[in-house]
């Protein structure tokens, strides 16, 4: 159902962001009103890569996404930013982590590494 419907299908090296985000929405709307601990909903990655560029909001009460486990036939999900994702910026065909920022107020910080946000 993900890959006919929500056109989510591994290695195909497309971004799967949306299909998979589109799923969850689904799931929310129609399945987490109705939704208790005695009844769940579960989403079923495929083996091998899945390829997501921006954060997806898994906000779907009673909800369990699950992949085929690690290793060799197991299923990846990779995170590789674009660039509409928030936060990211890309100097010169690269991830810049220097300059990634995230947060608000004095809950700021970048993505150097260093501990210290600066």
């Amino acid at each position: 159902m993900l890959a006919s419907r929500y056109g989510v299908i591994a290695d195909d090296g497309a971004d799967d962001t949306s299909g998979l985000q589109e799923a969850i929405d689904f799931i929310k709307s129609d399945c987490s009103p109705k939704a208790n601990p005695k009844r769940l909903s579960r989403i079923e990655l495929p083996t091998g890569r899945i390829d997501v560029s921006r954060q997806i909001y898994t906000d779907a009460s009673f909800l369990t996404i699950r992949g085929k486990g690690s290793g060799d036939g197991g299923t990846r999900l990779v995170f590789r930013p674009d660039l509409r994702t928030r936060y990211d910026q890309v100097v010169n065909g690269r991830w810049d982590q220097e300059s990634m920022k995230a947060g608000t107020g004095s809950d700021i910080g970048n993505g150097n590494g260093n501990g210290n946000g600066k």
